[in-house]
């Protein structure tokens, strides 16, 4: 009989995936040049998305790392470097999402500051992909 995955990584799987939508739904915005209204909505959903993302690193993430971190000396190699891509593309994806929404939000929105970081979003959003689809890995085979 197959092993009922934990409905907190399901909650939290669930959240990102959230997160994922809302960040392909500001992708028309950006689309659309010369509106800065346009822009600023996708601020305002790249902003929710992380947010979003921080509040389950924080509280679901971190400790279920600290508390598993013992554990991962004993998972094969596969599973070890799984559980490390996670981890190391989810600290990049949050400190570049952080770095980027920061710039955008703190400073007059008629400068749009972030747009001069425009290079940084389509790799930020592939790492934090990454990140997503390694997640979903080990949540769904059960490696921690």
């Amino acid at each position: 009989m197959a092993v009922p995955l934990d409905p907190i990584g399901n909650a939290v799987l669930s959240l990102q995936i959230v997160v994922l939508f809302l960040l392909i739904l500001g992708l028309p915005f950006v689309k659309r040049k010369g509106e800065k209204k346009n822009l600023i909505r996708h601020g305002y959903l790249t902003s929710l998305a992380l947010v979003l993302h921080t509040i389950t690193i924080l509280i679901v993430m971190v400790p279920s790392f600290s508390t598993n971190l013992n554990s991962i000396g004993n998972l094969s190699i596969l599973q070890s470097i799984t559980v490390w891509l996670h981890a190391a593309t989810g600290i990049a994806a949050e400190i570049s999402g952080i770095f980027m929404v920061a710039s955008w939000a703190f400073k007059p929105l008629q400068q749009m500051t972030c747009a001069r970081r425009k290079w940084l979003m389509m790799p930020t959003f592939i790492i934090w992909t990454v990140s997503l689809v390694t997640g979903a890995v080990i949540h769904v085979a059960g490696i921690i």
